[in-house]
């Protein structure tokens, strides 16, 4: 009784103040940035070293060091999904404990998924080369699971929009702005039209990458153990290239999508390449122009192309069934007499 009267209490409780929520948002955003930043320069310079580490640890090696960085880290892939599951409940019906909330929040954080030998690789190269406005969707799809069942609630009710996609590294003190919609008359159709994000959706990914990088951080000075950490960015270890990923070998098509797949949750996003798509759209353009022309100018294409057209054509498709059934219905009489 103690419990069910307590959680009513924490979901009757007033929403915080809205000076409160947008400090609240700009205080996480500036932390993510540090978070980043140190990432960032940790990653130029000891990505080659890393990855050469962690590819030469053994299994129980690279859990220990995955332990270290995170000990309440999920054993199964998809723990969202466990967790749902264990639950047993209505929606709604209860709150869940951090290490679950982290679970919902963050569901590729796995010991299972992190084991596999270019998820570490592929997640601190993705997260320390890249800003963490190219993440904002996919971190807030990934937590779909917690905020549509209602196991995790989200930080506030306030009608407001939060910056997070199309922000770089110069203008950093624009991530994690919060726009009320009384306030800016286009505030509200930024969220809607999925360009930013709705408040309480925002908070949330802000809160993810926060404990995700915070993470990637941990992991990292694991794996240089040896170098002391305010060397780790010094001038003594300069800004190196980025190293190449070494393609896997795969034979057929289902391995190739099944590594993607697994892969994608650790990847940077992949975006719509205009100049390619402008390119292929040039390109039939300028071959149905060639077809045309050449139905004009040449008689042999277009009876070619007229004869293809009336052989595919449904009346002839219909006319060649009957004529099989005739000489099927004609075969049978025939072995019947």
């Amino acid at each position: 009784m103690e419990d069910s009267t307590q959680q009513g209490d924490e979901q009757t409780c007033p929403a915080p103040d809205r000076e409160e929520v947008r400090q609240q948002a700009q205080a996480t955003a500036r932390r993510i940035i540090v978070l980043y930043t140190k990432l960032h320069e940790t990653i130029s310079r000891h990505e080659s070293t890393i990855r050469k580490r962690w590819n030469k640890k053994h299994r129980t090696e690279r859990l220990k060091v995955l332990l270290i960085a995170q000990p309440t880290l999920p054993e199964k892939h998809r723990p969202d999904l466990e967790a749902f599951r264990q639950s047993g409940r209505i929606p709604g019906s209860q709150t869940v404990g951090p290490s679950h909330r982290n679970s919902y929040l963050l569901p590729a954080l796995n010991q299972e998924d992190l084991l596999l030998p270019r998820s570490i690789p592929l997640l601190l190269n993705a997260r320390g080369r890249n800003h963490p406005s190219a993440f904002a969707a996919t971190d807030c799809d990934a937590c779909y699971l917690g905020v549509e069942s209602d196991v995790i609630q989200r930080p506030t009710a306030h009608d407001g929009t939060i910056l997070l996609t199309g922000i770089s590294s110069a203008n950093n003190s624009n991530y994690g702005k919060v726009v009320f919609w009384d306030e800016d008359a286009d505030a509200e159709a930024l969220a809607t039209s999925g360009i930013q994000f709705l408040l309480s959706e925002g908070l949330l990914v802000l809160e993810a990458q926060e404990i995700l990088l915070d993470f990637l951080i941990k992991l990292s000075k694991q794996i240089l153990h040896d170098i002391p950490t305010h060397l780790l960015t010094s001038a003594k270890y300069p800004i190196l290239p980025e190293p190449e990923f070494k393609c896997q070998v795969e034979t057929t098509g289902f391995e190739s999508l099944a590594a993607m797949a697994s892969e994608a949750p650790y990847r940077l996003p992949g975006t719509l390449n205009w100049e390619r798509i402008v390119s292929l759209l040039e390109a039939k353009t300028a071959a149905a122009e060639d077809h045309l022309w050449s139905l004009i100018e040449d008689p042999g294409y277009f009876a070619a192309e007229v004869s293809v057209s009336k052989d595919h054509a449904r009346q002839m498709a219909l006319e060649s069934t009957i004529r099989r059934g005739s000489r099927q219905v004609c075969a049978r009489n025939e072995a019947g007499a």
